[in-house]
């Protein structure tokens, strides 16, 4: 059984590093920065130097940035990638950037899943570490939303991105993996993954899930340690 007082104590931190400003806005600043230099290397590494270029100009315009400000450069990068990927891609997989609820496409059904599992791993990593998981310092609390557990999925979405794309590339993927309704057919369906789509999916996303896993314990134990530290402060 887990100590009650500990569970408190690191939670008071937690919140006062939600509620204060400026440490929610220190946080959130090395949060976009980390992510926005991931998106980075990978597009220095597909060689797409262009679009290196613009989200290493976004990165520097995080030093004083707020977080509404981190929200549009976060965006802005998002939009950047978005493009990058769909040059990757053969016109096939009618991929044009990011849509959901349904995800109109492969790809964006793709994006849509792979957030989902990564957002209920990073929802285990910090319950197991006590903090509250709805109490986020990047995304804002809402109801029904786990806001902390969506500020580290934003951690792993380059790592996603670049899953997806190597997946494809390898023909690991294919699109008669997916079901796409007919132009006449209920909109709410989307694109959805076949039993067969969801074999080939989950055959290549074990090694990465479990790589994801570990991290996310890491860094849910720095996020604990650091809410203690500002409940002390």
């Amino acid at each position: 059984m887990s100590e009650p007082a500990g569970d408190v104590i690191r939670r008071m931190g937690q919140y006062r590093g939600v509620s204060e400003e400026a440490l929610a806005t220190r946080m959130a600043r090395a949060l976009v920065r980390s992510k926005l230099r991931q998106q980075w290397l990978w597009l220095c590494q597909q060689g797409l130097r262009e679009s290196a270029i613009a989200v290493k100009q976004l990165m520097g315009k995080i030093g004083a940035a707020k977080r509404p400000a981190l929200l549009g450069l976060e965006g802005s990068a998002a939009r950047t990638v978005y493009q990058a990927m769909a040059s990757l891609l053969p016109d096939e997989w009618r991929f044009s950037g990011r849509n959901r609820r349904p995800p109109g496409d492969p790809v964006n059904a793709m994006l849509s899943f792979g957030s989902t599992l990564i957002y209920q791993q990073a929802v285990q990593a910090l319950t197991r570490q006590r903090l509250d998981v709805f109490a986020g310092f990047y995304h804002q609390p809402c109801a029904g939303r786990a806001s902390l557990a969506w500020d580290m999925v934003e951690l792993f979405r380059p790592t996603l991105e670049a899953f997806i794309i190597e997946q494809l590339r390898k023909g690991h993927i294919l699109q008669s993996h997916f079901t796409t309704p007919a132009p006449d057919g209920p909109v709410s369906e989307g694109c959805r993954f076949t039993s067969e789509g969801l074999g080939a999916w989950f055959h290549y996303w074990l090694a990465l899930s479990r790589i994801a896993e570990r991290r996310m314990e890491k860094l849910s134990l720095k996020w604990a340690q650091a809410a203690l530290q500002y409940k002390m402060g």
